[in-house]
């Protein structure tokens, strides 16, 4: 989709008024455009959105709803300059769109598992290991015991999958899990 469009879109928040947006509340299968306009009472406000995406050559799209649990709602569009499907089409499509919105959802959701999170206290050892502090000296500035200090940094770099303190500070930098 055309990034002036989808500008242009949120913008003038369109999804208040496209007559799409209503069709996926309350349709299970996937719909083209026209269908939905012509459906809906068309006001003016939903016909300007249709011309409009005709100046970026979107005349035609099909939306896909995608429904999901508590009350979550989502719709992939395909569009282009005609969209002549045969209902074996509409189905792969449908088919395809629910597969590739299921994919990303799991993906999204792995890498927010990814991420371990370290502790207050592993955190605090980690930017003393920055400052360049031996665990001796970490134990002594955080009022705990040598052998503490190095287990904090142990699990800090278990949790990160490194081997050395260096790469745990590193890691932890680039993945926004400590601050200086």
């Amino acid at each position: 989709m055309p990034d002036g469009w989808k500008r242009r879109y949120f913008e003038q928040q369109y999804s208040k008024f496209d007559p799409c947006v209503a069709e996926v509340m309350t349709n299970l299968e996937p719909f083209l455009w026209s269908e939905a306009l012509s459906k809906s009472r068309a006001e003016k406000v939903q016909r300007q959105i249709f011309h409009e995406a005709a100046e970026f050559q979107l005349n035609e799209g099909m939306c896909i709803p995608i429904y999901g649990p508590n009350r979550y709602v989502a719709f992939a569009t395909l569009t282009g300059a005609h969209m002549e499907l045969a209902p074996s089409a509409r189905t792969a499509l449908h088919v395809m769109a629910l597969y590739t919105h299921n994919r990303l959802v799991k993906l999204v959701r792995n890498s927010k598992r990814s991420q371990p999170a370290l502790t207050p206290r592993e955190a605090d050892c980690l930017r003393w290991v920055a400052q360049g502090k031996s665990d001796w000296e970490i134990g002594e500035i955080l009022k705990i015991s040598e052998r503490t200090a190095h287990w904090y940094i142990e699990c800090a770099k278990r949790k990160l999958g490194v081997a050395t303190r260096i790469q745990a500070v590193m890691n932890a930098v680039a993945n926004n899990l400590l601050f200086f």
